[in-house]
């Protein structure tokens, strides 16, 4: 839209406005007339100075042609030959106001009014029909500013929403890291990696591949607790094995979260059966906050600065993995080697507590022994002949990347190799 048309527009019209003042107060009769007309040319005048303004955009002229150009409402072709007719409507005016040059047509211009009532009827529906189109355009444009301007808000409202989202979000997880260091000052994770290190490309097999899917989703065993029976590492690398395949699963399950705990003879903090249960529901709380909601309701109790002599209670983190292991969840638990506790006795109970009260709870248990009877748990012995494959796989490892037995002969490797897997007895050769 080119404001230099339309200032030239407004100029004309007050041209066209005066001389028609001037007949007003000249000649006599048409008064009628000359007020519909001077009515109809103030409003038109009154319309192009808004659209002179911008209709309140306040970005520079050549974006807004940009804009037109591009998205406009209205053609600029369209609106330039609009203004230029309604020019030349605005001259013609003017020439038949115009004043006269001899005193004769003066005098003839006291005594009559130039237009006929067709040609001053014509002319009104002229100045409307002009009037009406760029009272569109003004229309069209404010419902374009609207729109932008609705965009901006809701833009603007997201942006808020999500920064506030984050905050809390930020707020929530600062809270919970010193609820979590309460319930769990023991992490997995350096044993879990020291058990994924150990662990080789294929092993584990034997077990993800077959019996731990079909126990987790045998809706009719009661038993929902398996022991896994063998040598240390050999259930500590099926642990760690079986850690990645619930991994796995879980991306392509959102009802499923499962939490592990090593137990080592190492760390007398590891073997305490409040902290293996702290870290599990530490654990599960990432994937359902919800867990954590009546534990939090103790830990508000507590003085901030005696946390460290108030271990939480218990019962408490049973009953929260019991009480949300209901609905769709379904919890998988993981707890490797509770035998080095001084606390097994306890820890077993209360594993075998969960499983009993909620339909949704799996718990899986490698150790080398336990007290638990055949009547509430199911068993998996692990011997040679049930991980052959697995223990063949890591005498071929250690053949390989030792420095000593990999420059050993075929024949000498061979003999080793078959001596090794005769004593392995159901134990990985990263034991032996």
């Amino acid at each position: 839209m080119d404001p230099i048309s339309i200032t030239g527009l407004i100029i004309e019209v007050s041209n066209v406005l005066s001389c028609v003042i001037k007949y007003t107060k000249a000649v006599q009769g048409s008064k009628d007339d000359m007020r519909k007309l001077s009515e109809e040319l103030f409003a038109l005048k009154g319309i192009l100075e808004h659209l002179s303004t911008g209709i309140g955009d306040n970005t520079p002229t050549s974006e807004k042609e940009t804009e037109s150009e591009s998205s406009g409402p209205f053609d600029r072709d369209v609106m330039a030959r609009v203004l230029f007719t309604t020019n030349e409507f605005l001259q013609t005016l003017l020439q038949e106001l115009e004043e006269p040059a001899t005193k004769f047509k003066k005098l003839k211009q006291k005594l009559e009014w130039p237009f006929t009532q067709d040609q001053v009827n014509a002319h009104l529906v002229r100045l409307e029909r002009v009037k009406s189109w760029l009272i569109l355009v003004i229309t069209a444009d404010t419902a374009a500013a609207e729109k932008d301007l609705h965009q901006e808000i809701t833009s603007l409202s997201k942006n808020l929403k999500e920064d506030l989202r984050i905050r809390e979000q930020e707020r929530v997880q600062k809270d919970n890291e010193a609820l979590f260091k309460w319930i769990a000052p023991v992490s997995p994770a350096d044993s879990h990696l020291r058990a994924s290190n150990g662990r080789r490309i294929g092993t584990g097999r034997w077990f993800t591949k077959s019996y731990l899917k079909a126990w987790l989703r045998d809706p009719l065993d009661d038993k929902r607790i398996l022991f896994l029976v063998g040598k240390c590492m050999t259930a500590l690398v099926t642990l760690a094995q079986i850690v990645g395949e619930l991994t796995n699963m879980a991306q392509h399950d959102p009802n499923l979260c499962f939490a592990y705990f090593y137990c080592t003879i190492s760390n007398t903090a590891s073997q305490a059966a409040v902290n293996i249960l702290g870290s599990l529901v530490a654990q599960l709380a990432r994937s359902n906050p919800g867990i954590l909601e009546d534990i939090r309701s103790l830990y508000d109790k507590i003085p901030k600065t005696q946390t460290h002599s108030q271990p939480v209670n218990f019962s408490a983190l049973e009953d929260a993995i019991i009480r949300h292991s209901n609905g769709k969840s379904r919890i998988v638990i993981l707890v490797d080697a509770p035998n080095e506790s001084s606390e097994m006795e306890y820890i077993e109970r209360s594993l075998l507590y969960m499983a009993r009260l909620s339909l949704n709870i799996r718990i899986l248990v490698t150790t080398t022994s336990t007290r638990a009877s055949s009547k509430e748990a199911n068993f998996l012995n692990i011997r040679a002949e049930t991980m052959e494959e697995d223990i063949k796989t890591f005498i071929q490892y250690r053949l390989e990347h030792d420095t000593t037995l990999r420059n050993l002969t075929p024949k000498l490797q061979a003999e080793i190799a078959e001596t090794l897997f005769k004593d392995a007895d159901g134990s990985s050769v990263h034991h032996q």
